[in-house]
């Protein structure tokens, strides 16, 4: 398969949802412009398990230290000036490095949130053995016991969707194609002042999330 060939079918599968004979109406860049626009909304309703398609491991770099705390930003995590980073759900774990070299362990997942408070607890904070994180204001901070600015860190972490065109396919998994076209065809009716047609097709992404969602639970 052709690069681009994935996104020419969604257009052509979304033309056909539309009810398009002839693409007068819903041009391709109408089209593109639905589901680009509707991808942010995909990945943020689906399970995290369905979205290994977009998983991603920053490389090991220097957190930075300031007022105290460590902490690396979005920018960093993903490499460079842009945050390419989906949102504070979309980070699955941290691993802490003492002096950029041994290795610390896996951050607990469970523990992204901790107030201010918690560094002062011993039951919360974290430590040399057990180092933490939470994620505020696009940066993820690191707790553990030695807070230097020679604490390493990679974090894994889901990236946002990419914006797709005719010569560029999408990241998102054919397995969420379906519940994807249903969004955007229910923006595209809604364009079209079809409230009850963007409704049905609504209700058809809605459905396919849930059970995607409910099948991720039992795993």
């Amino acid at each position: 398969m052709a690069i681009g060939d994935v996104t020419v079918d969604l257009l052509s599968r979304l033309g056909i949802r539309m009810e398009e004979e002839t693409p007068n109406v819903f041009t391709d860049a109408k089209k593109l412009k639905a589901l680009n626009d509707t991808s942010d909304e995909l990945v943020a309703l689906v399970d995290n398990a369905h979205l290994t398609e977009l998983e991603e491991l920053s490389d090991k770099v220097a957190c930075t230290l300031l007022g105290g705390r460590l902490y690396q930003a979005f920018t960093t995590i993903s490499g460079g000036s842009t945050n390419d980073v989906l949102g504070k759900l979309g980070i699955t774990g941290v691993t802490v490095y003492d002096n950029g070299a041994s290795a610390g362990k896996l951050a607990d997942p469970y523990l992204k949130l901790i107030n201010t408070r918690d560094e002062e607890n011993t039951l919360k904070t974290g430590s040399a053995d057990r180092p933490k994180y939470f994620v505020h204001n696009e940066r993820v901070y690191i707790y553990c016991t030695t807070k230097t600015s020679a604490t390493f860190a990679e974090v894994w972490y889901l990236r946002k969707p990419k914006t797709i065109t005719v010569d560029l396919d999408p990241l998102i998994g054919s397995h969420l194609h379906d519940a994807w076209l249903s969004l955007a065809a229910a923006q595209l009716w809604r364009q079209e002042h079809k409230t009850d047609r963007s409704k049905e097709e609504m209700d058809i992404a809605i459905l396919i999330i849930a059970q995607l969602n409910e099948k991720a639970k039992g795993k």
